[in-house]
């Protein structure tokens, strides 16, 4: 009988440790389910807009060409997917970058300037939020909107800017991805500075092309 009781506690706190992890993976686990739901939904619009396409080169006639023409098609699909990745903002809940994002933005724009100097990551993120605070005061749905924004008008340079470059299909493909993968529904929900940095990098990228191509005619 001395033996068993040990035996017992040791089994008892194995198991009391077991029911504490659960606990702290059930966040985890929301958000995992929560992400693989917007891969099916990405997967299935893929899909759709595939045959869509298909459909488009083989049965239709003139008509439905004008209506379904691909420059349409674009405009409508930029429509539809700033709607997809803006379900993503309407929560309260948060992970600590971001609960680190918005302490940073409670500071003024000296103090912010400050702070973030002994960070990696660069002020204007904080200084456009700290606007939003001063206009609307601390609001996280306006706080992750400003993160959807940043990704849809990302995926709108497909249109205004990849179409006139690269051609309409490279365009409209740019713009499908941008807004339909899983992780740009991701970044577009979060309160960091991941979406603004694809929009400035895009941008830059654009620009840097068209004045490498000028320079080459120049040249030539």
């Amino acid at each position: 009988m001395g033996e068993d009781r040990p035996r017992k506690r040791y089994k008892n706190k194995r198991c009391s440790v077991k029911i504490s992890e659960q606990k702290r993976c059930d966040l985890h686990l929301f958000f995992t389910k929560y992400f693989y739901k917007y891969c099916e939904i990405s997967v299935f619009m893929l899909e759709y807009v595939g045959r869509i396409l298909i459909l488009k080169e083989k049965i239709m006639g003139e008509k439905l060409k004008h209506i379904f023409k691909l420059k349409y098609m674009h405009i409508a699909i930029i429509i539809l997917g700033t709607i997809f990745i803006a379900l993503s903002i309407f929560h309260t809940n948060m992970w600590f970058d971001e609960s680190y994002t918005i302490g940073i933005v409670r500071h003024s724009f000296s103090e912010i300037w400050n702070i973030t100097s002994f960070d990696v990551h660069p002020p204007f993120y904080y200084f456009c939020l700290h606007i939003l605070n001063l206009i609307f005061g601390e609001n996280i749905i306006f706080y992750r909107l400003f993160s959807a924004i940043t990704i849809a008008l990302t995926a709108l340079l497909g249109y205004t800017h990849i179409r006139k470059d690269f051609g309409e299909k490279t365009g409209f493909w740019f713009s499908f991805l941008m807004l339909f993968l899983p992780v740009a529904a991701q970044y577009a929900g979060e309160i960091r500075m991941y979406s603004l940095g694809m929009l400035l990098g895009t941008i830059m990228c654009i620009y840097g092309y068209r004045i490498y191509k000028k320079d080459i005619h120049k040249l030539t």
